[in-house]
C-alpha cells in the first residue's frame, strides 16, 4: 500500500478537525433544540414561531452556524418580552424586554425575577411589573416544559 505524500498530511488533519467540529455542533444544536422546537414548528416562513389563543407569541432561535447560544422568547400581546437562553450544560440566563408608555427597557434577570445588575431604576421597574413578568415566567414553563 502507498504511503500518503507529506504534503497532504496537514491538510487532511486540519480538514478532519473541521469536519469534527462541524459535526460536534449540528449534533449539539439538534439535540439540544429538539425540545424547544417540538412545541413551537416552523411556520410558513421558515422562523420557529408560534401564538396561543390568548395572544401569546412564541419563538425559538437556534444558534447561528458554529455558535452555541439560541434563544427562546415569549411575548404578550403588550410586547413585553421574556427572553431565554439555554446554557450549553443546562440551565438557562434570562432577560425582559418592557414596553413601557413610548419607552422599552431591556434588563437581565435572574430564575428568581430579580435584576442581575444592582440598579435600582431596573429594580424598580421589574417590582412594577412583576404579575407580566411572572406570567411570562409560567407562559415559558408551560410552553418548554422548562
Amino acid at each position: 500500500m502507498k504511503r500518503m505524500s507529506k504534503k497532504w498530511r496537514v491538510p487532511l488533519v486540519i480538514l478532519g478537525i473541521f469536519l469534527f467540529i462541524n459535526l460536534v455542533w449540528l449534533l449539539f444544536v439538534n439535540v439540544k433544540y429538539a425540545q424547544y422546537t417540538k412545541s413551537v414548528p416552523k411556520n410558513e416562513f421558515g422562523i420557529y414561531g408560534a401564538s396561543d389563543e390568548e395572544g401569546f407569541s412564541y419563538n425559538v432561535k437556534k444558534p447561528g452556524y458554529l455558535q452555541w447560544t439560541g434563544n427562546l422568547g415569549v411575548t404578550s400581546k403588550d410586547g413585553d418580552t421574556l427572553i431565554l437562553w439555554p446554557k450549553i450544560m443546562g440551565g438557562y440566563e434570562y432577560g425582559v424586554i418592557l414596553s413601557i408608555d413610548d419607552a422599552i427597557y431591556q434588563i437581565t434577570i435572574d430564575s428568581n425575577m430579580r435584576p442581575v445588575k444592582n440598579d435600582e431604576n431596573e429594580k424598580a421597574l421589574v417590582r412594577d411589573h412583576q404579575d407580566t413578568i411572572h406570567l411570562l415566567f409560567q407562559k415559558a414553563e408551560s410552553k418548554w416544559k422548562l
